[in-house]
């Protein structure tokens, strides 16, 4: 028992280093100027923290603080630079990838939950977000935790209560990190109530009692922790946080149907494994639902939320792509298992003619054996053959995403430019929040995050930068994304840029303006 217990451990560690040497080494996080827009917006929210502007009061924020708190603290100790606050992210993908590999183990085994590291890793996104400097990652990898936490309290049947109060305490920490994890919240209680007990004992009076009490206690951790972050964040800003998120739809066209539709082309196979999952446990291994029930759970909680939310961006299919990738490893699973019982030697003599069977009864059975043969060879290959072509498809695309939001080909022009100014600039405005990250420069913190969640399809946005440009005065202007169109067609604010400020660059993709008194 100890050996197989190192043996399984040494196994653990060794799949998560080879991920890890693969993400350091060879995913280009240094280079990469961004992955993501909102990569500078989490980054100048934290700076500005740093500086003493209170979060919702004059930095503007519709996430919840925890991920802020963390990323100042991580940059306060590591560097603050891009490149360092990437590393939070991969140090939660790691995390999230051993918890993951760690739960299909105890379902499936050693060798399914290896292969399930990897498909997890190559699926659509995933090791982009796991560069990216924001919160996906982090909350899933949270709320992962917490859910392997409750899985092994219950499967072991220790009765260390306290691990059902760390899992709820670590949901709650992964809720004030992003709020999509509030859908593990019915997933943990089903699982508390399901997981170990066969379907006939759920209404026992004392099995009730028992669950309902675990369940409590589970919430209890989960209050907990969802309390003292609110606490540290008060006034707590109700209404900042959640009414950006019922407001009118924007962005219609951005669903579930298009996001897997994007997703389709690299994770086909996967869907597919999914779906055979499903058909296998429903009609002929019946025993073995219950390996697959918590990811149904999970994927149908993801539906029911998402579906009429608008708009679904792409760093939302990890929370669907995480128990897609545990459904379509019962398939493997379930292919290996049946290959192992299956293929023997007599069954290998009938089927290459070696050996032959006049018996029609027998004859028939092996037939009907080698077509299960051929079935699970088929599955195991797909399994396979879907891990290769990813690695293959990332193995070619890694070095594009180093020009990835650099082909404007201006791009260290205006860099350069704002360097050249830095030294008379205290603040800065521009409508891409990595120029301001790549030139260690800050945003007027009311003006930092100007996006079209916060003023929906209004124009109360150029009203409020204006006002804001006359306070602070920033010594430089750059104009990049969709906001910059409008911002020049806007009366008022060109009269001001072209009274107070001189346009260094000025194309159609770049707009930069200095301060009139600070040119030399």
């Amino acid at each position: 028992m100890q050996k197989r217990l190192r043996i399984n451990l040494f196994l653990d560690i060794a799949t998560i280093s080879i991920v890890a040497m693969f993400l350091y080494f060879y995913m280009p996080y240094k280079e990469v100027i961004g992955f993501n827009t909102d990569e500078g917006l989490e980054l100048i929210k934290t700076f500005l923290f740093q500086k003493g502007y209170p979060l919702y009061q004059s930095i503007w924020s519709d996430q919840p603080p925890f991920y802020t708190y963390l990323l100042s603290i991580w940059t306060d100790v590591f560097g603050k630079s891009i490149a360092r606050a990437r590393e939070l992210t991969l140090l939660f993908s790691l995390i999230l990838l051993f918890t993951f590999k760690r739960i299909i183990f105890i379902y499936f085994g050693q060798l399914t939950s290896i292969l399930a590291v990897f498909i997890l890793l190559f699926s659509k996104d995933f090791i982009k977000l796991s560069s990216s400097v924001m919160q996906g990652i982090p909350s899933l990898s949270l709320g992962v935790l917490s859910l392997y936490l409750l899985i092994r309290f219950i499967n072991k049947n220790s009765g260390q209560k306290i691990n059902l109060i760390i899992s709820g305490f670590l949901l709650g920490l992964a809720i004030q990190i992003k709020f999509w994890v509030l859908i593990l919240i019915p997933v943990a209680i089903v699982t508390i109530f399901v997981e170990k007990d066969e379907f006939i004992n759920l209404f026992k009076i004392q099995k009730i009692k028992k669950n309902f009490f675990n369940v409590v206690i589970w919430l209890l951790g989960l209050l907990t922790s969802i309390g003292l972050v609110v606490w540290s964040a008060r006034p707590f800003p109700f209404k900042q946080l959640f009414m950006p998120h019922f407001q009118e739809k924007i962005y219609e066209n951005l669903d579930i149907p298009t996001m897997f539709k994007f997703a389709y082309g690299l994770d086909r196979i996967i869907f597919i494994l999914a779906f055979v999952s499903l058909f296998l446990a429903l009609f002929f291994e019946v025993s073995d639902f219950r390996k697959i029930f918590i990811p149904i759970i999970w994927l149908l909680s993801d539906f029911i939320l998402f579906w009429n939310h608008r708009p679904i961006w792409s760093h939302y299919y990890p929370m669907f792509s995480i128990p897609i990738v545990w459904l379509s490893c019962y398939s493997f699973w379930w292919g290996w298992k049946s290959l192992r019982v299956r293929l023997n030697w007599s069954t290998i003599s009938i089927f290459l003619g070696w050996k032959e069977n006049n018996s029609f009864p027998l004859a028939k059975i092996y037939q009907i054996k080698i077509l299960q043969i051929i079935i699970s060879a088929t599955i195991v290959f797909l399994s396979i053959f879907t891990t290769y072509r990813k690695f293959n498809y990332y193995s070619t695309n890694l070095n594009h995403w180093k020009t990835w939001k650099t082909a404007e080909p201006q791009w260290n022009q205006l860099i350069s430019s704002v360097l050249r100014y830095k030294d008379r600039s205290n603040w800065i405005y521009t409508d891409n929040s990595l120029v301001a990250i790549h030139t260690n420069l800050l945003i007027p913190p009311e003006v930092a995050v100007i996006t079209k969640k916060r003023f929906g399809k209004s124009d109360n946005y150029k009203q409020t930068l204006l006002e804001v440009m006359k306070i602070y005065k920033p010594e430089q202007v750059i104009l990049m994304n969709y906001f910059h169109r409008d911002l020049r067609s806007d009366p008022q604010i060109t009269s001001y840029l072209n009274t107070y400020y001189k346009p260094v660059i000025y194309n159609s993709e770049i707009h930069h303006y200095i301060l009139k008194n600070i040119e030399y």
